[in-house]
């Protein structure tokens, strides 16, 4: 097998501070690093290797000090080559132990077959393309047809009109498939089983248990319990973190964890040129003031067409549209001009606690006891989830093929996940990773996660205020008036969410990507 060593300038952005490749008899492997924990260490180089099995990863385990004390194991600087002494010790179920954000790749000699795996919140991407009897795979969709080119493969992606489809009604694809015919996503928490020698998908399984154990607590007590315990997590770096913070329900809950753990991050927030939030940065400056760290604001410029053209083309794998795009990477090009590795945020929060109009609007399915009610469903998926769908009854149907298993106290949860892993996360990644910062989204947790989706909606919008347990939990901590603030609409401007801005992005990048012919 060729050595990839050439593709160290293409992965530079997303890992600048090591690279590092390993060739066997049926396979070639390439790593870089963005170095954020154990930075100085000398026994922290990937590919980590042991007993015939090499891992290679992206992405931070945010337990890997609790799961090195629960097996005895020796304190080492790395927190992910934990996942290699899992795999050795327990195999692939091992890696249900995991808490964080990671992707990556065991390849196992002793048994011909390479384990492709990702978190259970689908917070790291990670795609393959099977071809013939190769099997393509990268951090980035867009690094795999020049993996083709280089082990001269013949591949060439084209428009996948079924995505396209999904993606016209909600502004992404369902997983696996994505919008490249022949790329698809590893999905959230399984792995995917390629056998070495003939490139055959083996096989994909689930490692991650949903169910969450029995609680000895309240309801309240568990919520605050996992979110410090979330925010403790996080904060591991050898940086100080920087907070995204818009003073926020969510980010003032992270703030006040993070000064009670000890730390005191940098906050970054955004400025619109009209004006129009002066009052929100006035009450973020408040709460930044009271917990003693400085506030840091950013002027928001809308990208012209070239611009947003040249984003696509360089550092944006999918046309994922949505107000927070734009205003997310003007936030991590500061980040990054001001010598940020990782970033905090409180993205899903909204989600998984209900925190948009359309839970208070589905919080009455529940009080009219309608939630099996097929007619009901329909029509709430087609009024508040689709926006852009002509007859709205595009995200139900993806609802109907997602929500088929029991794992969550309300179906419609397996929406709020679908949305995190196939839009939000994908679209961080692209803001954040391509240009070398891990964003934290603190909310993710899977142990919060898990604790979200054992809840029913009416549990934790108590009341019917939204994100209701989550104000309600820290009550006796945070001043009242820092948890009573409303949610804070982002400010669209031209960005949407509408038809016309969506083709808009579309078309961008469609034509970052070569694609015309095929989207015609």
């Amino acid at each position: 097998m060729k050595e990839l060593s050439g593709f160290r300038n293409l992965m530079a952005g997303r890992g600048p501070d090591a690279f590092a490749t390993r060739v066997g008899e049926n396979f070639s492997v390439c790593h870089s690093r963005l170095a954020v924990v154990g930075t100085g260490a000398l026994d922290v180089a990937q590919p980590f290797f042991d007993s015939g099995v090499s891992l290679l990863v992206n992405g931070f385990i945010s337990n890997y000090k609790e799961i090195r004390a629960s097996h005895g194991w020796a304190a080492r600087p790395s927190d992910c080559s934990v996942i290699l002494s899992l795999y050795l010790k327990g195999g692939t179920a091992a890696l249900g132990q995991l808490r964080g954000q990671f992707a990556g790749v065991l390849i196992d000699e002793n048994k011909n077959k390479a384990i492709l795996f990702r978190d259970a919140s689908g917070i790291t991407p990670l795609y393959y393309a099977s071809v013939g009897e190769h099997v393509l795979f990268s951090s980035q969709a867009s690094w795999l047809p020049a993996l083709a080119d280089y082990f001269e493969i013949p591949y060439s992606p084209s428009l996948n009109r079924a995505a396209l489809a999904e993606w016209r009604s909600c502004g992404y694809s369902v997983g696996p498939k994505t919008l490249l015919n022949g790329i698809q996503s590893v999905q959230p928490g399984t792995t995917v089983e390629v056998n070495l020698g003939n490139g055959v998908v083996r096989s994909r399984k689930p490692f991650f248990d949903w169910r969450h154990p029995e609680l000895d607590e309240s309801y309240l007590e568990a919520a605050k319990r996992l979110v410090k315990q979330a925010v403790r997590r996080n904060l591991q770096a050898d940086k100080p973190p920087f907070l995204l913070f818009s003073g926020g329900v969510d980010s003032t809950l992270i703030l006040h964890c993070a000064v009670e753990a000890g730390k005191r991050p940098r906050l970054v927030t955004l400025a619109y040129p009209d004006g129009e939030n002066e009052a929100e940065l006035a009450h973020a400056a408040e709460v930044a003031d009271h917990y003693g760290c400085p506030l840091d604001v950013v002027k928001f410029v809308m990208p012209n067409r070239a611009e947003l053209q040249k984003l696509f083309a360089e550092r944006i794998d999918w046309p994922l549209d949505g107000g927070s795009l734009l205003p997310k990477i003007a936030l991590a090009d500061y980040c990054r001009s001001e010598g940020a590795v990782t970033v905090l945020g409180g993205s899903g929060a909204d989600e998984l606690f209900g925190g948009y109009r359309r839970h208070s609007a589905r919080l009455e399915l529940y009080r009219r006891g309608a939630l099996s009610n097929v007619v009901l469903e329909r029509n709430y998926f087609c009024e508040w989830i689709g926006k852009h769908d002509d007859n709205g009854l595009g995200p139900y149907r993806l609802f109907i093929q997602c929500a088929r298993d029991a794992r969550y106290a309300d179906p419609g949860f397996v929406y709020d996940l679908c949305e995190l892993s196939q839009l939000h996360n994908p679209r961080l990644d692209s803001c954040f990773s391509n240009i070398g910062i891990e964003y934290r989204p603190v909310f993710q947790d899977q142990d919060l996660v898990r604790f979200a989706a054992s809840l029913r909606l009416d549990t934790k919008m108590v009341d019917g205020t939204t994100k209701g347990m989550l104000r309600d939990a820290f009550a006796d901590e945070v001043p009242a008036h820092f948890l009573s603030v409303p949610k804070m609409p982002l400010r669209f401007a031209e960005m949407g969410p509408s038809l016309k801005w969506r083709e808009r992005v579309m078309a961008a990048w469609i034509c970052s990507k070569d694609l015309a012919s095929s989207a015609a």
